[in-house]
């Protein structure tokens, strides 16, 4: 059986590969040199994403892939807080200690009788909406204090917490040493979108385009000097389709260079990969240059949608005619997306 578990953090990370897709999900994966020993290993694998689909976890060894087998793997995101510590002390012993006016510290001690917050059904939500509800404890003497108050105090800390998202895996190790080893998985709440400024010249008839690529990561974890791909499309997402996604997207490599975007199409999707590496910070709104593109061709063309006056007019009675509404000409500028314009590249 495995002792104690090997612990590694992103300080033994060797770099990202982030394919992030615009509905709010990303495929992530990440390389670590891991130390494992024959036989049994318990690796607990630290600074990971907070938001992760459970059913898309993925572990192999790189060194040596039929060296090692995940006979188990968990994914513990029961984070210690004072609302989870007591959670789980319910029916152990917890101090209160106050400061009476007098000035006198006052110590309360008894059984914990409740936990601070429940979990009840929800027709809203299937994992049901949590409720607070104050503490009562019951003292030596079997009386019972309803919301005492003070400082809480509690003799250990109750088991299953831990202070960050982890993942933890039991692997059957065959061949000992220092392997290289490749977790990927999917992330929630990482996002991107893009996002046009286009200067227009005095005589309207050619604009200066600047794209944006807008990164929002709320997934609970930073990517350090990750290779980036953006993909565009409406994927649908199902759990044998997530897992081929990952397989597929670790065919597509990242350029090298500059902080620059490339486009191709993928599937029925459009990619954009960045040349070089960038960094995503957790809680972390980032702006990278998707295109920039100068005096391109416009053409001035003024629009107007006779459907809204049928919509608006009003019938009258007969010999009175109709209700006139006046409504404005659209005034847009049309552009031809060609090298030859240049331009070129699939908008996403």
């Amino acid at each position: 059986m495995a002792d104690n578990p090997i612990i590694s953090t992103a300080k033994q990370s060797q770099g990202f590969s982030l394919t992030i897709y615009n509905q709010n999900f990303a495929v992530v994966r990440e390389q670590r040199q891991l130390s494992l020993k024959q036989g049994t290993n318990l690796v607990r694998y630290e600074d990971v994403a907070a938001q992760i689909d459970p059913t898309s976890i993925s572990f192999k060894s790189v060194t040596a892939p039929n060296s090692v087998m995940v006979r188990e793997q968990n994914y513990q995101y029961d984070l210690l807080n004072p609302i989870t510590i007591l959670n789980k002390s319910v029916g152990k012993t917890i101090r209160f200690r106050r400061v009476n006016p007098d000035g006198q510290i006052e110590i309360l001690e008894g059984k914990l009788l409740n936990p601070p917050e429940v979990t009840v059904a929800s027709q809203n939500s299937y994992r049901g909406s949590n409720q607070s509800q104050k503490l009562a404890i019951r003292l030596p003497n079997g009386n019972v204090v309803l919301n005492p108050s003070g400082e809480m105090e509690l003799n250990e800390m109750p088991e299953g917490l831990v202070s960050r998202p982890s993942l933890v895996w039991k692997l059957e190790v065959s061949e000992a040493g220092d392997h290289a080893t490749e977790v990927s998985y999917i992330a929630n709440a990482i996002t991107w979108k893009a996002d046009y400024v286009a200067v227009v010249s005095d005589d309207e008839s050619k604009v200066d385009i600047t794209g944006w690529v807008t990164l929002d990561n709320r997934s609970g974890a930073t990517y350090e000097n990750s290779q980036l791909q953006l993909i565009a499309g409406d994927v649908r997402r199902v759990e044998e389709y997530e897992q081929a996604q990952v397989m597929m997207l670790k065919s597509v490599k990242a350029r090298s260079a500059q902080p620059q975007f490339e486009e191709e199409t993928f599937f029925e999707y459009h990619l954009y990969t960045l040349d070089g590496t960038t960094t995503v910070q957790n809680n972390e709104t980032k702006q990278m240059t998707l295109l920039s593109a100068a005096e391109v061709q416009v053409n001035r063309k003024l629009i107007f949608d006779s459907s809204k006056q049928w919509y608006y007019s009003r019938i009258n009675p007969p010999g009175q005619g109709e209700d006139s509404h006046q409504d404005k000409v659209n005034v847009i500028l049309e552009l031809a997306n060609t090298k030859t314009n240049n331009m070129g590249m699939p908008l996403p």
